[in-house]
């Protein structure tokens, strides 16, 4: 089995043993205060949210002709740990700021085009987050601020790694992105499948509920390959009369589950219902990806901004969501509405690296900050720790003081600076001792 290799490089004594230790759980590398003690490359299995890889702990890098010969051999060992890696941890100082062997390696490492993650180290409080500001200009993936010595937020350097792992996987039929077609029964799904495909691949009838099962049909569109789910009218359990009924039930749900992203079917003559609101809130706590479309565009009668707004004022959420009119029986704006599935597959998957969210909630009005008597709520740090939904961490000194009011105002701010269209965000703010509260 071959391992994704990931190599720990950066100048002397700034602390790549100690970080080499603390994920590998093990004290391998020698820690001393003095230079250069890492002479050897060193190579041990670490395993991090089920994904296992070998992680390189390497010598300083040094440059200029000065350099005595064990420095350049420690040199070389350390290129050729760069060379056979798949992904850089590049390690600095916060505590001497970007030194010129920084920037040197930063660009050796651009010269050989790998893909790499700052890590700065020696971050162990929030007055040294705010120094963080001048590390971005060494580029990266991203920016994270760590304690190799106590472990701060080792765990998000770690997190990186395995979707960056993830992201270099090449897809298999499976893993394709996945988008369900959801809607009470009779709103056009299968017309609409049938539309795509271009053929007959599942059964149209004009009774409601004739789709029985989820349908998966590969489809691709632009270059761009997708499964496409069709799956039975959702129902509620009152409405469900029999065991084909709730077997289809079970199999809509499955189907919402597996997928990554939801095309949302209302019939645009009878407009969004009760039995829709309540799926389409039950989809989006999901974490799931979704677009609103409105089917029988045609038979809509009202203009199309007067329509709009009677979708928001029957559900809010459509703010967040991509809305598309469609004839699946014409065959009008099919193609739109799977380009917009897809375009959300991506938002689902958009990062924001540290440096821009933190100078995005620098920016954020002070008085748009929760108060209570003397106490203040401040935020001193972000990072996005995930994707699928996209996931964050505010730490805070009172996250207690955190409204569902200032996490709806955190929750649209970062719509409108970075997009997010169609996709749930799931918001956490923590203090700096680890305790803190989901939004």
């Amino acid at each position: 089995m071959a391992y994704f290799k990931v190599a720990i490089v950066g100048r002397p004594n700034v602390g790549k043993s100690t970080l080499f230790n603390r994920i590998v759980g093990k004290r391998v590398s020698i820690i001393e205060e003095s230079k250069g003690v890492t002479r050897d490359k060193l190579y041990k299995k670490a395993e991090w949210l089920g994904k296992e890889f070998i992680v390189i702990d390497t010598g300083g890098i040094i440059e200029g002709k000065n350099v005595d010969m064990i420095y350049r051999k420690v040199r070389e060992q350390s290129l050729k740990a760069i060379e056979e890696s798949d992904f850089i941890i590049f390690l600095t100082d916060v505590t001497e700021g970007v030194h010129p062997l920084d920037e040197e390696i930063a660009n050796l490492l651009r010269k050989k085009n790998k893909d790499y993650l700052l890590a700065v180290n020696k971050v162990d409080n929030s007055r040294r987050e705010m120094e963080l500001g001048e590390f971005t200009r060494l580029g990266g993936e991203d920016v994270i601020g760590i304690s190799a010595l106590h472990g701060r937020f080792v765990d998000l350097v770690l997190d990186r790694i395995c979707e960056y792992i993830g992201s270099r996987t090449p897809l298999s039929q499976e893993e394709l992105p996945k988008i369900a077609i959801v809607g009470r029964p009779n709103v056009g799904k299968s017309s609409f499948v049938n539309a795509i495909v271009g053929e007959e691949r599942v059964v149209v009838d004009h009774r409601p509920g004739t789709t029985r099962d989820a349908v998966d049909t590969q489809v691709e569109i632009d270059s761009h390959k997708c499964i496409l789910i069709d799956t039975a009218g959702i129902r509620k359990k009152a409405k469900i009369k029999s065991p084909v009924d709730y077997f289809s039930s079970v199999r809509t749900q499955s189907a919402i589950d597996e997928s990554h992203v939801v095309l949302f079917m209302i019939d645009g003559w009878e407009g969004i219902r009760h039995d829709d609101l309540y799926y389409i809130y039950r989809i989006w706590e999901k974490g799931k990806g979704m677009v609103l479309v409105i089917n029988k565009r045609d038979l809509i009668q009202r203009p199309i901004p007067e329509y709009e707004k009677l979708i928001i004022q029957r559900l809010p959420l459509a703010r967040y969501l991509p809305v598309v009119y469609t004839s699946a029986i014409k065959g009008y704006n099919i193609t739109q509405t799977l380009l917009a599935g897809l375009e959300v597959y991506k938002n689902l998957h958009f990062r924001i690296k540290t440096s821009e969210l933190n100078r995005f909630l620098q920016m954020l009005p002070e008085k748009k900050f929760p108060r209570k008597g003397r106490r203040i709520l401040k935020i001193y740090y972000g990072t996005q720790t995930g994707v699928n939904p996209p996931q964050f961490v505010f730490v805070s000194n009172y996250p207690q003081l955190v409204t569902k009011n200032f996490s709806s105002f955190i929750d649209r701010s970062l719509r409108s600076r970075f997009g997010f269209s169609g996709v749930p965000l799931r918001l956490r703010f923590k203090s700096r001792e680890g305790e803190g509260r989901k939004k």
